[in-house]
């Protein structure tokens, strides 16, 4: 797939006319411009559960350094945001013959920069002298005739250890809506070891930035709800049930409402045959008063028999936690509903 972003004609025109050096200023600032933002692989995610749902955050820092533009890059899974699992600086240049040249630089103390792209200021306390360059990683872009920039890595000069892989290859593109990356890692035969196997990840431009509002809730509480969905990923219904308060209220779509422990353990234990697994949580909003807090989360679920292939789809959840008084905190409320119209279960 391509991001299609439609050059304008007339500004083709304004740009040739102030001649080629700032043909190529321009060029530079749309690219980082584009390149900036918060970026998400949710709509992908959504269409083939191959792909994971994954956030980009990329911001500009330094902004007055030097002619090369200086970018903070993160990238977390949904719902891990605050342990990303790549963080990266790049240096963006204009280099001859219509070349973009985007250089990646590695942190000096990657757990200090986590969360840096919310800084009004980014980095404020390091240079481009505190980077280590990666050698070989940078990727070579060139606009072509619909306005995006496209290119990757060249050769197999970028080296990589990961999964058993000597070296790692970038495709990119880069549009006005958003962007498309496809990293791998290949083994010394060139099979490769790492990466989406289908194609790119593809990122789309979003308003919606990760929420830091489970940092409001107190570590227990935490603690908790790790211990929940964690059951929930191991199967593991007792789990499940001992984190339920004693007058839960279960919710469910498409149900009936279920009060009391007991007959909601009924429930669970009724289908513990049957496999439930969520992935790309995503905690929406969470917050806490004394000893009552919620979370709205939003996840894909699958629910199918043993045996059966996972059918993933949309749903989210509201979770009202209520600490006992023995100090624990329990489940005190359960609502959810599936983003699935109810036309389209009725066709499955």
């Amino acid at each position: 797939m391509r991001l299609m972003g439609s050059f304008i004609a007339a500004c083709v025109a304004s740009v040739l006319a102030a001649g080629p050096a700032a043909a190529e200023e321009d060029a530079l600032e749309t690219l980082v411009s584009w390149m900036s933002g918060s970026f998400s692989s949710e709509a992908q995610a959504e269409a083939d559960s191959a792909y994971y749902v994954i956030r980009l955050e990329i911001a500009p820092l330094w902004t007055h350094l030097d002619a090369a533009r200086w970018l903070y890059v993160e990238q977390a899974v949904a719902g891990n945001t605050d342990a990303p699992y790549r963080q990266r600086v790049y240096r963006v240049s204009q280099e001859e013959d219509g070349i973009f040249k985007s250089e990646v630089y590695l942190l000096p103390d990657e757990d200090a920069a986590v969360g840096a792209w919310r800084h009004e200021e980014p980095m404020s306390d390091l240079t481009p002298a505190d980077l280590e360059l990666r050698e070989g990683c940078a990727v070579f872009l060139r606009r072509d005739v619909s306005g995006e920039f496209t290119g990757g890595t060249k050769g197999s000069g970028c080296a990589s250890e990961l999964r058993g892989a000597t070296y790692a290859t970038s495709e990119v593109v880069v549009g006005p809506d958003g962007l498309e990356s496809w990293d791998r890692g290949f083994d010394a035969d060139g099979a490769q070891v790492w990466g989406a196997e289908k194609g790119a990840y593809v990122f789309l431009r979003t308003d919606e930035r990760p929420t830091d509002a489970l940092r409001a809730l107190p570590d227990e509480l935490r603690a908790t709800i790790d211990a929940f969905y964690a059951s929930v990923e191991a199967g593991d219904v007792e789990a499940r049930i001992d984190l339920f308060g004693d007058d839960v209220i279960l919710m469910p779509n498409h149900w009936t409402m279920s009060r009391g422990k007991e007959s909601v353990a009924a429930i669970f234990r009724g289908s513990a045959d049957a496999v439930f697994r969520l992935r790309d949580r995503e905690i929406v909003r969470a917050d806490v008063s004394g000893d009552m807090a919620y979370t709205v989360n939003s996840y894909f679920y699958t629910y199918h028999n043993q045996g059966d292939e996972p059918q993933w789809h949309k749903t989210k959840n509201v979770h009202i936690w209520r600490r006992d008084d023995s100090g624990n905190w329990k489940l005190a409320v359960d609502i959810w509903n599936s983003d699935v119209p109810m036309a389209a279960f009725g066709e499955e």
